[in-house]
């Protein structure tokens, strides 16, 4: 596993912090796959260009690191903390700031809280956990995500000759002939019309062995999938408990929700497929178990907004096109609701992907990923990781 270092531009007038952060990336789980990054080359240069102005010039080192693609999330965590271990003995004495994009928020948090039960990590007294000061989550599926009970995700989890036969069978029957027609003509629109998405596979294509490697254990493994699905996520989080032995950790959550005013793309068809896929599953949830969802859509008008125009509507189906905005805070029990809320930064309005430099006007990509109308640019970009920049100092503070 190899990992990526970013420094403030500017000559610091302090010397290096002790203090370290750390970026952890979701589902794709790597730094860079043919021409390829996680975080566009710019998130960790902006984070630590926005440390060194919120930390009174102090420079910060962030360093990316990668996970599993598509692992299950007791295999990216023993990768997780055997990295961060690496990081400790390389420096002795830091002191660790996690900032989790999507399911490596997920990691984030996982990794600070008592060991669930049936998972393979071995947490030793003494490891890098014990430097964990701050917490912070990108649109994290904390509560798990609806588009992995879909039919299109297990359609893409194909792991035996038994699920092969059943995942078609499933979408079809759930959903339908003119769904999964429609699927398929998306997919195809995708491919033929959007060159951002053209320009990934060619990436992908020409990275040799690792680039073929991937694809294959992205699309034909399950795990991670199955360990998204909201009831596996929640009922996770409920038998664990914030590890009382690491001490005081300051968390934060920055809640991803997009507008859908997709453009006639084919990045715009794949929003509106994976936004529409996403809530349809959230609508058939049981609002009995939405304490903390339901609470966060009642303080909205309280929270601070990042992103440009009017804040779309917040509702249990609400999503930035891959996890649903009101799973991105955990699930607690009744008494600790508050506290969950209180952890709510800001309501960003950009898609997934948007939030880790790949949206419309971003340098080489103009096109993005995902076009969703959600207008975020690259003011927004430096707004948000100024933000995500002042709660770290909070911490350090």
């Amino acid at each position: 596993m190899e990992r990526q270092t970013f420094r403030a531009a500017k000559t610091a007038p302090q010397p290096l912090s002790s203090h370290r952060v750390v970026l952890i990336p979701g589902f794709l789980g790597f730094n860079e796959l043919g021409d390829f990054s996680y975080f566009a080359r710019t998130v960790g240069q902006a984070l630590a260009d926005a440390l060194a102005e919120a930390d009174q010039g102090r420079k910060i080192e962030v360093d990316a690191v990668e996970t599993v693609p598509a692992g299950s999330l007791d295999e990216r965590q023993e990768v997780l903390l055997k990295q961060l271990n690496e990081i400790i003995r390389e420096h002795p004495g830091a002191r660790l700031h996690l900032v989790g994009h999507s399911t490596g928020g997920l990691d984030a948090e996982l990794l600070t809280r008592t060991l669930p039960s049936g998972a393979k990590s071995t947490r030793r007294k003494g490891d890098a956990r014990s430097a964990i000061r701050s917490v912070i989550t990108l649109a994290a599926p904390l509560a798990g995500t609806s588009l992995a009970d879909s039919p299109l995700a297990r359609f893409t989890a194909i792991d035996s000759l038994g699920d092969a036969l059943r995942a078609p069978l499933s979408l079809l029957l759930v959903r339908g002939p003119r769904a999964l027609l429609g699927a398929g003509a998306a997919l195809l629109r995708l491919l033929g019309r959007d060159e951002s998405i053209g320009n990934a596979i060619s990436g992908f294509l020409h990275s040799g062995n690792v680039g073929v490697t991937y694809l294959l254990s992205l699309l034909l493994s399950r795990d991670l999938i199955d360990d998204l699905a909201p009831k596996s996520v929640t009922e996770r989080m409920l038998r664990t408990t914030e590890d009382p032995a690491l001490g005081a950790i300051l968390r934060r959550r920055f809640v991803t929700i997009a507008r859908r005013e997709p453009d006639a793309s084919g990045a715009g068809v794949l929003f509106s497929l994976l936004y529409d896929t996403t809530a349809r599953e959230a609508e058939e949830d049981d609002p009995s178990e939405q304490r903390v969802r339901t609470g966060l859509i009642a303080r909205r008008q309280q929270l601070r907004v990042l992103g440009k125009g009017e804040l779309p509507e917040l509702k249990h189906s609400s999503s930035d096109g891959i996890v649903d905005t009101c799973r991105q805070v955990l699930p607690v029990s009744d008494a600790s609701v508050t506290g969950e809320l209180d952890r709510v930064v800001a309501l960003v309005i950009a898609d997934h992907i948007d939030v880790i430099g790949y949206y419309r006007g971003a340098g080489e990509r103009d096109a993005g990923f995902l076009t969703s109308g959600s207008d975020f640019g690259d003011a927004e970009f430096k707004a948000l990781y100024a933000a995500v920049a002042e709660e770290v100092a909070a911490a350090i503070g």
